[in-house]
């Protein structure tokens, strides 16, 4: 173990609650591991909640840095039936699965009790305080002997993302069971965008409450690792993307009565315009809600191929794309430079463990083609030294994790991702608030926090649509 991890298990060892905030690629799991460890003579297993895409990750950091054996670790599958549930120590459970699976959460039901220890790894999934997801969690968690929460992106829209996650382990530790009761202490709400969350108040006194049972680190504090690059390839729209835009503009802004201008309206029209900069358009008629899927002429995809026409000859990459629709496409060019592995959503799990696999073989595909959204969480993917975004997503902490993949313990070379942007507005906005580690509706809202009518909101969503070339 490392420094920084023998650290969080020395001040958690203690305690039947916890928290690792520990940055992506510091090795959390690890730590998680070692605290499990240390508890064998009080548990009598262990449940580990996690992104689907992880549990094979999972299975195999527990075989690596334990004595217990294949026949002691079971994972969750299809298979898995209430009553029916193999013996073991080690269980290994799709957190998405929690969403929707009667099965799976009636199973965990007959499994969690007094001598059981709860991990919910990558724990933000279980911000949403009235989500399915997270009031299952919750319920099930409750009878057991201890649980340990581990994330690196704790608070990814905000402070208020703490409160499911530390009710989970204890609604003692904020002093609130219920997300009305928080609120009305600490949440302070938009009165242009309803539901939306202006301010936290009294944020020392949360932190103080979560210090003691809460262990966070960042990157540049325990690691030393190589450096990550950022090399952009712009594209300019086409004149049949132009024209789209222009009607997308009419259908979701000018064309819009103020009382429908909602937030919620906002991210459609941000989401139109990034779907007309890569070259399509699921246009909603907003009389009938007929959707019409539009495609144009583009230029990303040569764009693509010209920024991994920089790589060096045989290194393998990962290509990130965010649109369903872009999938087919890229993958058509990456079968032309080499081959494509592919790791996304609509595919079976065992189908993505297998492309992760023939990926890794160094005679197999040269591209992993993968979305955010499923394999941009609790992979760890260092064969790759270069990583292509053929789009960014609006959410930061999406963004963020996708880089660290391949950048994180293990990695001894110099990371590069190759960013390919549309030189048009809403791509320059995901791009500003990137840098200002933000994502693109947070950072809309706050600029419009310092405006006080719909006139000036319009304005300041018309700056999308002023035309620039590469």
């Amino acid at each position: 173990m490392m420094a920084h991890q023998r650290a969080a298990a020395d001040k958690l060892q203690g305690l039947r609650v916890g928290a690792l905030f520990q940055d992506p690629g510091t090795g959390k799991t690890r730590t998680a591991i070692e605290l499990a460890a240390r508890r064998q003579h009080r548990v009598r297993r262990v449940v580990w909640l996690c992104p689907v895409a992880a549990k094979e990750t999972i299975r195999q950091e527990i075989l690596k840095h334990t004595t217990f054996g294949a026949a002691d670790i079971h994972v969750f599958s299809d298979r898995t039936r209430p009553g029916r549930v193999p013996e073991a120590y080690w269980y290994v459970v799709g957190m998405e699965s929690l969403s929707s699976s009667d099965r799976v959460t009636l199973a965990l039901s007959g499994l969690i009790d007094d001598a059981t220890l709860v991990v919910a790894d990558e724990s933000d999934m279980l911000r949403t305080p009235h989500a399915r997801r997270t009031l299952r969690a919750t319920m099930l968690a409750a009878p057991a002997w201890g649980r340990l929460i581990l994330t690196g992106t704790p608070v990814p829209e905000g402070v208020h993302n703490l409160f499911a996650q530390m009710r989970f382990l204890d609604s003692r530790i904020l002093g609130y069971r219920s997300w009305t009761a928080f609120s009305l202490d600490h949440v302070d709400w938009s009165e242009k965008f309803k539901g939306q969350i202006e301010r936290i108040r009294d944020q020392d006194v949360l932190a103080s409450r979560i210090g003691p049972y809460t262990y966070q680190v960042t990157r540049e504090e325990c690691l030393d690792l190589p450096a990550q690059l950022w090399d952009p390839v712009f594209l300019d729209l086409t004149g049949e993307q132009d024209e789209a835009y222009g009607q997308a503009r009419w259908d979701l802004l000018d064309g819009v009565p103020d009382e429908e201008l909602t937030s919620a309206h906002i991210y459609r029209l941000f989401t139109a315009l990034q779907e007309i900069a890569s070259g399509f358009y699921n246009r909603r008629d907003s009389k009938t809600g007929a959707v019409e899927h539009l495609t144009f002429r583009h230029r990303r995809l040569e764009a693509l191929r010209y920024a991994l026409g920089r790589v060096p000859a045989g290194e393998k990459v990962i290509v990130w794309v965010k649109f369903h629709h872009s999938l087919r496409e890229v993958q058509g060019l990456l079968d032309e430079l080499g081959g494509a592995a592919l790791h996304h959503g609509q595919m079976t799990v065992r189908a993505r463990d297998a492309a992760l696999a023939a990926w890794r073989d160094p005679a197999g595909p040269r591209f992993l083609l993968g979305t955010p959204g499923t394999g941009g969480r609790a992979l760890t993917l260092n064969e790759a030294r270069y990583a292509a975004f053929y789009q960014r997503g609006f959410s930061y902490t999406e963004n963020y994790q996708a880089e660290l993949r391949n950048h994180r313990i293990g990695q001894r070379s110099a990371v590069t991702y190759l960013d390919v942007r549309a030189v048009c507005g809403i791509e320059d906005r995901i791009a500003a608030a990137y840098d200002r580690k933000s994502s693109v509706s947070a950072q809309f809202r706050r600029e419009v926090g310092r405006v006080n009518d719909l006139q000036a909101v319009r304005s300041r969503l018309g700056d999308l649509f002023v035309r620039r070339v590469a």
